[in-house]
């Protein structure tokens, strides 16, 4: 059996998945948006939201067998601790509760908050994988192929809630994700020498270029990294805080009348 080619970035492969990926992303956001004039709307939200997490599950299950299966498990490069990954599971658990709300309910408080971390790393983090992947084989091998699923699943879930069901994150998200992504780095950082491992790549470069291996050397870029890290959390909270400003200077101001 001949080889499997290397995956070469930007090549058909890559960018046909890209666009798949994006014709998907328009159309979920789409119909989404139709359904909510549709008596039938809680059903077809259930249904996207779940079919969604369905997916992301199955993508960290096969993987995880897969692997077991064919000796290729090991505690230093398999276990869930990369951003990805534990951005996986928390977009499941927003999408299930998300699904689960009835008709004109309100999104539950823990559905919001998993909501806002999905949003900031799924669009700070998990969409530069889909431009820098980090796979060794074209496709259709099933690593490659479970990256893209497991990756632009994620993306796509998050613009779903945000633009097909109008979810945002809410003053204060800045704070709250910024502070729990500092302290999962510092537990991961610390898993990663005791067990010698590069999980979210906080010990060293990526094995494929990509933006982390631009920040100088080991562990020096940890610093930039971190800066990195911020700056993209802030951009992604960017259009929100305009359309808040804009929203407060359009608001009517209310007359001040002096006591007599």
């Amino acid at each position: 059996m001949s080889p499997m080619p290397p995956f070469v970035p930007y090549g058909s492969g890559h960018l046909i998945t890209l666009a798949l990926l994006a014709a998907l992303t328009v159309g979920i956001v789409r119909l989404l948006r139709a359904a909510a004039a549709w008596p039938e709307e809680a059903r077809v939200r259930r249904a996207v939201c779940w079919g969604l997490a369905a997916v992301l599950v199955g993508c960290a299950v096969v993987e995880e067998i897969t692997k077991a299966v064919c000796g290729e498990w090991s505690v230093r490069d398999s276990l869930p601790l990369h951003l990805c990954d534990i951005g996986l599971f928390l977009t499941v658990v927003a999408l299930v509760d998300v699904g689960r709300t009835p008709a004109g309910g309100r999104i539950p408080r823990r559905a919001q908050r998993l909501y806002e971390f999905a949003y900031f790393w799924g669009l700070g983090g998990t969409i530069q994988a889909l431009f820098t992947p980090v796979v060794e084989h074209a496709f259709p091998h099933w690593q490659t192929v479970r990256f893209f699923v497991a990756h632009g699943g994620i993306v796509l879930a998050v613009l779903a809630l945000t633009f097909g069901l109008r979810l945002r994150p809410q003053p204060g998200a800045v704070r709250r994700v910024w502070l729990a992504t500092l302290t999962l780095a510092a537990a991961v950082f610390v898993v990663n020498q005791l067990i010698g491992a590069n999980y979210m790549y906080l010990a060293g470069p990526t094995p494929q270029p990509t933006v982390i291996n631009l920040l100088g050397p080991w562990p020096w870029s940890l610093l930039p990294l971190a800066g990195l890290g911020t700056a993209l959390i802030l951009a992604c909270y960017a259009p929100w805080a305009v359309l808040d400003r804009r929203a407060r200077r359009r608001a009517p101001q209310t007359p001040v009348v002096a006591g007599r």
